[in-house]
């Protein structure tokens, strides 16, 4: 961002406004193999509301609610998808990685008590378990009613909810509570039931969360690919419309209005050296010149192979040897 810091806020927040308006626009909050994700259909019933720091959407599955501080940065993002034709897209709006943006962290699972705080007012004074993941800047949580699943879960405090086969991760996963993850710019709540490959339940349409062991155990806060200065945590991430694949990760034809939309988001709030390696990309190739990456990172690595296959689609021939 080029501004001062009330005009990067002002920008952000019109940012988030217009995407919470948007249904093709999907949310989350979460880290590496952690995350509450909400989507909504562009047909569905769902209460938007606007505030000056953010607001709220609700639909019958789940439900979003942010609120942006003073201090939020903006970083989109793009990474090479597996399939070799698409790439993915997306925004992570960080804090800064001290007490900005640091949540309780705990470890094992703990009671919390009432959600007062909860998005829709049914659900206060439902009871909070943090599931105590150790995530510096996400506390999963679970929130329930039900008595039993309320026992259950005081008489195992402490548990390791990493692991599935204890008594009370197997009495979540039964249960299907309500899940509630948060951060310091706001919370996803997920009414759904909890995917289960041993249940035979798949992944709901709409809002869902994952929990995978493996992937957690790493402690990350986000995906090695993703290119995330040091020193910020992902509070908040967002996903407008990819131009080549649909809310489902199928494919569709090429969009030019969506890929065009995400552009300008890059244009206006990537870093300088984001858009300095970009445009060394499209010169390169324009020249038809070769790009060498023996000196880049990981992170700057994928964005060259992104950047590639996305100028594929541009009046530009790009060797798909090169992505």
């Amino acid at each position: 961002m080029t501004g001062t810091q009330t005009e990067d806020f002002t920008d952000a927040v019109a940012l988030v406004h217009q995407h919470m308006r948007t249904a093709t626009t999907g949310w989350s909050i979460g880290s590496f193999g952690v995350i509450a994700e909400f989507h909504r259909d562009a047909d569905e019933v769902a209460e938007v509301v606007l505030r000056d720091t953010g607001g709220t959407v609700v639909t019958g599955k789940g439900a979003i609610r942010i609120d942006l501080k003073e201090d939020a940065t903006v970083f989109p993002y793009e990474t090479p998808s597996r399939n070799r034709n698409r790439w993915n897209q997306g925004v992570n709006i960080c804090l800064p990685d001290d007490e900005a943006g640091h949540m309780a962290g705990r470890v094992g699972l703990t009671e919390i008590g009432p959600d007062n705080d909860a998005v829709r007012k049914e659900d206060r004074g439902a009871v909070l378990f943090d599931l105590g993941l150790r995530l510096p800047h996400v506390d999963a949580c679970v929130r329930t009613r039900d008595p039993d699943l309320i026992k259950t879960l005081r008489a195992h405090g402490g548990a390791d909810m990493l692991s599935f086969e204890g008594p009370a991760m197997t009495a979540v996963i039964a249960k299907s509570p309500h899940r509630v993850f948060l951060s310091r710019l706001g919370r996803v709540e997920v009414y759904q039931y909890i995917p289960s490959q041993a249940n035979g339940l798949p992944t709901p349409h709409g809002p869902h969360t994952h929990l995978l062991p493996r992937l957690a155990a790493h402690q990350r806060t986000h995906a090695a690919n993703v290119p995330l200065p040091e020193g910020w945590l992902p509070c908040l991430s967002m996903y407008p419309a990819n131009p080549l694949s649909d809310g489902l990760g199928n494919t569709r034809p090429f969009d030019p209005d969506a890929h065009d939309a995400f552009q300008d988001i890059v244009l206006r709030f990537a870093h300088a050296d984001y858009l300095h390696l970009k445009r060394r990309v499209i010169e390169a190739v324009g020249q038809g010149r070769m790009i060498n990456m023996t000196d880049m990172d990981r992170p700057h690595r994928a964005l060259v192979r992104a950047c590639l296959r996305q100028l594929r689609y541009a009046d530009w021939r790009v060797s798909t040897e090169e992505c």
